[in-house]
């Protein structure tokens, strides 16, 4: 039993690792696509669509298996709800790039369509696109490391605890988190900045660079406003774990753990607090299904 669990988690990680690696797949091809021969453009038009309907589906797969709880803490609970936004972002790109190339036929009847490909401010964004999603990997892997010790050891669970260092100890890790979490919030919010920097660095004028970013996250505003609003809640559930670790600490010597791992005040009173912290994480983690689902299921 354990091992078929042990294989079973392993696919789960693969199949988050190839929907991380899937859109920069869709970002290669939708650039080569530039180089091409015009009769080979559809080919790679379709393989870079394969590629994230690809991505889409390990996300999924990985997100509909690896359930967050109270127990399991917030290992792992960012990490493949971005990954899907992510692959989204291939997928309109790839849309994206294609427009470019038939507005750009239309204004040019002089020349053919084939001939055309992508046009030089749409190689800008697609450029500064794939920068923005490897800054973006390279923090949702921070999150993802800081995670991993939460997930090894349920935040919530207090089998283990024999003192109030161990209880500081594990509030040091949820803040770790916090901190990732934090990180990766900010670099979403700055997404158009950043991408008109690189555009700008890259040869766009200022005017072009703001139109261009502007025009491409209008594209993908749907599944980028409900990536926030996943980092936001995340924000949330860390804090209200830190809050429920802090109750448990400042209460210590008037509760006792029982047999599952939960605790037992010695009155009813501080029982129904310490039950308000958990309705919060079951609040909480019932609006990160939803929310995931919208990602899912756009």
């Amino acid at each position: 039993m354990t091992s078929d669990a042990s294989t079973h988690s392993d696919r789960i990680a693969l199949a988050a690792k190839a929907s991380l690696i899937c859109p920069f797949v869709v970002v290669l091809l939708a650039l080569v696509t530039h180089w091409i021969p015009a009769e080979l453009r559809m080919i790679g038009e379709v393989a870079a669509g394969a590629v994230a309907v690809i991505g889409l589906l390990c996300a999924v797969f990985a997100l509909a298996q690896w359930r967050r709880s109270a127990n399991a803490s917030v290992a792992m609970q960012g990490g493949i709800g971005f990954v899907i936004g992510l692959v989204f972002v291939g997928i309109v790109l790839n849309d994206y790039l294609r427009t470019q190339r038939e507005v750009q036929a239309q204004r040019g009847p002089a020349e053919s369509a084939r001939e055309l490909g992508v046009s030089p401010q749409a190689q800008r964004l697609s450029e500064a696109v794939a920068r923005f999603i490897s800054k973006t990997t390279e923090l949702e892997q921070r999150l993802v490391s800081a995670a991993q010790p939460l997930g090894a050891s349920p935040v919530l669970d207090l089998t283990a605890v024999d003192s109030t260092e161990v209880l500081l100890a594990r509030q040091s890790m949820v803040n770790d988190y916090l901190a990732a979490s934090h990180a990766l919030s900010n670099h979403l919010a700055q997404a158009r900045g950043f991408l008109e920097a690189q555009m700008i660095e890259r040869g766009s004028t200022p005017e072009e660079a703001g139109l261009n970013a502007g025009d491409f996250l209008q594209h993908i505003d749907p599944q980028f406003s409900t990536l926030r609003q996943l980092r936001e809640l995340e924000y949330h559930y860390s804090q209200t774990l830190i809050q429920a670790l802090d109750f448990l600490r400042q209460r210590w010597g008037a509760w006792t753990i029982q047999p599952q791992g939960t605790p037992i005040f010695e009155t009813e009173e501080l029982n129904l607090l310490y039950a308000a912290f958990l309705q919060r994480l079951d609040q909480l983690e019932a609006q990160d299904r939803e929310l995931k689902q919208r990602l899912a299921n756009p």
